[in-house]
Formats: structure tokens, sequence, C-alpha cells
């Protein structure tokens, strides 16, 4: 009777272990992610154009046309289609955030649309 109670605790102590290690992974990972790319938040102002961006659960990594990777936090605007700014940006776009402000610009095909970072606006 103990024997079989002791597998299972076993068992559990594994799945915990490896749990906890998956944790670390996941967080290194990220945190090695992070520190290659700027949080465009922390910028006084931003001007480019996108020329790579990946989605990355709600939030974007990108690299702009000078080279900076940039890091785009979770923004909603459900004026649009796609309403979330990690599936709304695109190739080509012409990006803006001004100084001291916490609103991004982008410009496609010459129409202008924002995102008020780390927020969401709209209906």
């Amino acid at each position: 009777m103990f024997k079989d109670g002791n597998k299972v605790g076993k068992f559990y102590g594994l799945l915990l272990m490896g749990f906890i290690i998956m944790v670390i992974i996941g967080i290194v990972l990220h945190n090695s992610k992070m520190s290659n790319h700027i949080d465009i938040r922390n910028l006084n102002s931003l001007n480019g154009v996108v020329v790579k961006v990946k989605a990355d659960r709600s939030s974007a990594f990108g690299e702009l046309q000078d080279g900076r990777r940039v890091f785009f936090f979770d923004s909603d605007n459900y004026n649009y289609k796609p309403y979330s700014l990690c599936k709304f940006l695109n190739i080509g776009d012409s990006i803006i955030k001004h100084n001291q402000s916490d609103t991004l610009y982008i410009y496609r095909d010459e129409k202008e649309y924002y995102f008020v970072l780390g927020k969401s606006i709209g209906e």
C-alpha cells in the first residue's frame, strides 16, 4: 500500500519539477527576446518604416527599415479591423510616435490610423 503511494508522490513531484523548469525556460527566452528589442513605450519619439513584424500573443516584435528592433505593446482600436495592433501592422507601414506621446500613428495607402499604446479605444 505504501509503495503505490510513494510512486504517485514521485510522479507528482516530477510533474511539478517539470512545470517549474518549463516556466523558468519560458521566462529566460522571453527576457532574451525583449533585451534585443526596444519597447516603443520607452522611446520619446519614433519614426520609421516596418520591414518585419511578428505577432507574439497580443503584442508584436518588429524591425524598422533603419535596423532598429522594436516591441509593440498590446493596443487595440475597435474602429479598425483587425482591431489589435499586433495584427493590424503590415510590412511597409510608416509609423510615428511623437515626443512625450503614447499614441502610435500608422500611415498606409495615404490613410492615417492610430493606436494608444497599452490601451483599448473605440467602440
